[in-house]
């Protein structure tokens, strides 16, 4: 058997390296007998007091990697919870400021719809084909919109236009009301975010856009301004895509060319066909107006006055038209 020396260095920094075999493996068994047996007693006892130092030595050198591999996990752990902690606190300030903002809007002042040319009011018509869809344009000059409720506008000789605005609903026991938030003269008729698109009138600007979240509600509220409420068709002159599939006569409010326009659709269609055809018509907003056949009338160049449809829910005082005057 080979002897374990006691290494150079002092006892307190031996570590596993320094814990030797010496001698031959092949020496004989008798030369191992006499040698152990020559040994003084002191001197095998030296020798076992250093061998337990070294196995000791050893071992809390097995400690110490352990301890340092334990506390490299417990640094990586920290690491990994400080930056999923960092990662979800932006993602929820990011998240907060996407709700917060208005996602499409365009505004236009109220005197761009204004001609030089002439100085009363009146209508523009315009009738395109787009793919076979007919539709008819109508843009009023030298004249204001407000949000009416009631069908006593239906009567007012000064208007220059009239198309039916928000939708509303009717409840089991026949009752009425507007869906969607609405503000009339800075007073707030129904609240309600059915509906992303809307149309907003305060002081000399018209703004129509598409979000759930638009501070122009409250400042329609402060500013005695309109506020309706409508589905989105045309937000920066992309498709808004809706899933509805029945046919009836369309009609939306429009910015076309730096304009303000009433547009229509001559037949009966589904939705995504009549806004794929305003894009291609060089819409760059759109919300959708009250669809089916309502009440749609303007006044042209020649000072004709022009009906289509009829009147919608007669009997209802939820009924809103914007109009022209």
């Amino acid at each position: 058997m080979g002897k374990i020396l006691p290494p150079q260095n002092k006892l307190n920094d031996i570590c596993d390296d320094d814990i030797r075999i010496v001698g031959g493996t092949n020496s004989s068994q008798s030369s191992q007998t006499s040698e152990n047996e020559s040994m003084p007693e002191n001197s095998k006892q030296s020798e076992f007091s250093i061998f337990n130092n070294a196995i000791i030595t050893g071992n809390q050198g097995d400690d110490f990697k352990k301890r340092k591999k334990k506390n490299n996990i417990l640094l990586l752990s920290c690491i990994l919870i400080a930056f999923i902690v960092v990662t979800l606190c932006c993602w929820s300030f990011f998240a907060k400021e996407k709700v917060q903002e208005v996602v499409t809007v365009n505004s236009l002042a109220l005197n761009d719809n204004d001609d030089d040319r002439y100085s009363y009011q009146y209508c523009d018509e315009e009738v395109i084909d787009v793919d076979g869809l007919k539709l008819r344009i109508v843009t009023p000059h030298n004249s204001v919109p407000s949000l009416e409720i009631g069908h006593d506008c239906l009567s007012d000789t000064t208007s220059v236009c009239i198309v039916q605005a928000a939708s509303i609903a009717i409840d089991k026991d026949g009752n009425s009301s507007v869906v969607g938030a609405m503000v009339k003269d800075g007073k707030p008729i129904s609240w309600g975010r059915s509906k992303a698109g809307y149309c907003a009138i305060i002081e000399d600007s018209i703004h129509i856009g598409a979000s759930k979240h638009t501070y122009l509600f409250e400042q329609a509220t402060e500013r005695g301004g309109d506020f309706f409420r409508q589905f989105s068709l045309v937000e920066n002159g992309k498709l808004s895509s809706m899933k509805n599939q029945d046919r009836y006569i369309r009609h939306a409010l429009c910015v076309r060319n730096g304009r303000l326009s009433v547009v229509a659709s001559m037949d009966s269609v589904v939705i995504n066909d009549f806004t794929n055809a305003l894009i291609k018509a060089d819409v760059v907003e759109a919300i959708m107006l009250e669809g089916g056949d309502p009440i749609f009338e303007y006044v042209d160049l020649e000072g004709k006055r022009h009906n289509y449809g009829v009147i919608d829910y007669p009997y209802s005082n939820a009924v809103s038209y914007l109009v022209w005057r």
